[in-house]
């Protein structure tokens, strides 16, 4: 009889091991911070920024390290001769991207437009067989949203979003066709 009760009791413990080891992925949280450190990093390296300079203007423009949306690209073409970046953000599953438009003055950034401004028409995603929308500054400070599409197996940019700088902030343009799409 007490070696059916030891057994009874090595294999509950058995079992109640195996359910904890099993349940343990399920306890362990996603690393966010990390997450964001890598790409912030990453997009750091890709733009010329420093590390921190790119968290803040994450956090300037509001992506929390808990948010899900990660920043995709800065854009710093017109950073030394105008002062001013473009950053693009996407987020979830979807092939979706946001922006927000800083300027430079001595060694801090200032958030100048955003995004959210233009409305719910503005809203640019990609066919989820494609890459991202890309998100870039033109020279008089306008922002083109290139939009790749999905035809005829295979992906290319074959619209794009404008929004054109009034000198104080934007004005959505709207959605037009790229004259080389075929």
């Amino acid at each position: 009889m007490a070696r059916i009760l030891r057994l009874i009791l090595l294999g509950g413990t058995l079992a109640l091991g195996l359910i904890c080891t099993a349940n343990r992925g399920y306890a362990q949280r996603t690393d966010w911070a990390a997450i964001y450190a890598k790409n912030d990093k990453d997009v750091a390296k890709r733009s010329g920024l420093t590390q921190s300079q790119v968290r803040v203007l994450r956090q300037l423009a509001g992506i929390s390290e808990d948010s899900g949306e990660l920043v995709q690209r800065v854009d710093t073409s017109y950073l030394s001769r105008k002062n001013v970046l473009v950053l693009s953000a996407y987020g979830g599953t979807a092939q979706c991207v946001s922006f927000w438009v800083f300027s430079l003055a001595g060694d801090s950034f200032k958030l100048i437009w955003d995004m959210g401004e233009a409305g719910d028409e503005a809203n640019f995603c990609a066919d989820p067989r494609c890459s991202l929308p890309q998100v870039g500054l033109r020279e008089n400070l306008d922002v083109v949203v290139s939009i790749p599409s999905f035809r005829r197996g295979k992906c290319s940019v074959r619209s794009s979003g404008r929004f054109h700088w009034n000198g104080s902030g934007y004005t959505f343009r709207g959605i037009s066709p790229v004259p080389d799409a075929k």
